[in-house]
């Protein structure tokens, strides 16, 4: 078989330099997934982006990573498309290849199915599950839980915890319910906060509310380092975006979650193992994730790439 993921946004190189270096292509679910799913059925893949040239770059002996400046043309006619969100050209790509058959993440809660010409799309709840058959009775739907990129299943190093809390988000925290946190974090707390800094938790550690520390720009492949030094992981999305990628993240590095009960996810994450919601008194739930075991092993069980890859073959084969 010959598959291809159609991956969205624009993929930034710079003109002098190689498409993308080895490091930022591990720490990337998406493409870990895809080799994963392309070696599965024992057969080769290409993953496309636009971009300002026409460049290839190998990923694994089975997957090549290939930017267009133009129109993408495969390197031979694919069995099985994989749509990511709105790439431009979805129409002409369809015209060009009508009998592969197709496979769509839109990834949010406003993007979950443009149309029901797939063969198969990828939710993260059951409320979507609902709202897309609401629409489209006859479209199949698969209610999933991604994995973690295969940096962090990978990553062996003992976990040494030094703060309480982590918070993750490669921009400002505001519309991450960061607010909340500081507003309910126990007084006195360590936090890491990995990324940029976020007035609320500046504030806080201006006033000696909490101890916080940020890392800054970090990157992704980086990022396992920093979470394996926390002893809970605290995730407070609102309904604006859903499946946070950071929940499988901490849950591979063997990090307890903690969930604020606002963010919208596939409820398989949840249980004794798992992560837990917090609906009000986040100190008394941060004890008892401090008890909470076995759960790297609850991860690799339930959600490693190879878990997942197998989950959606067997849907769509």
């Amino acid at each position: 078989m010959h598959l291809v993921l159609v991956r969205t946004g624009i993929w930034r190189v710079r003109t002098d330099r190689p498409v993308a270096s080895r490091e930022f292509i591990a720490a990337d679910m998406y493409t870990d997934l895809f080799a994963e799913i392309v070696s599965a059925v024992d057969g080769t893949g290409e993953v496309w982006y636009l971009g300002i040239a026409n460049r290839e770059q190998r990923y694994s002996d089975r997957v090549v990573l290939r930017m267009f400046k133009g129109e993408p043309k495969a390197l031979r006619p694919p069995d099985l498309i994989w749509y990511r969100a709105k790439y431009p050209g979805y129409q002409s790509i369809r015209k060009s290849y009508p009998h592969a058959r197709t496979l769509y993440y839109g990834a949010g809660a406003k993007k979950i199915v443009p149309d029901a010409r797939y063969d198969l799309v990828l939710v993260d709840t059951e409320a979507q599950v609902r709202k897309v058959k609401k629409r489209y009775p006859n479209l199949r739907v698969l209610c999933w839980a991604k994995p973690a990129a295969r940096v962090f299943e990978e990553w062996r190093e003992a976990r040494v915890p030094r703060y309480d809390f982590a918070l993750c988000s490669a921009t400002d925290g505001q519309w991450k319910g960061f607010d909340w946190a500081v507003a309910n974090i126990p007084r006195g707390s360590s936090v890491l906060r990995i990324g940029p800094h976020d007035q609320c938790f500046w504030t806080a550690r201006k006033i000696g509310a909490l101890e916080v520390d940020f890392t800054g720009s970090v990157a992704q492949q980086r990022v396992p380092l920093f979470l394996a030094q926390c002893r809970v992981g605290l995730v407070c999305d609102t309904d604006r975006a859903s499946g946070p990628r950071v929940i499988p993240e901490f849950l591979s590095l063997g990090v307890p979650v903690l969930l604020r009960d606002t963010v919208v996810c596939n409820r398989d994450y949840i249980g004794p193992c798992g992560a837990s919601v917090v609906k009000n008194d986040l100190g008394a739930c941060f004890y008892r994730a401090l008890n909470v075991k076995g759960v790297r092993e609850f991860y690799r069980q339930n959600f490693s790439l190879v878990n997942v890859a197998q989950s959606i073959l067997k849907e769509i084969l």
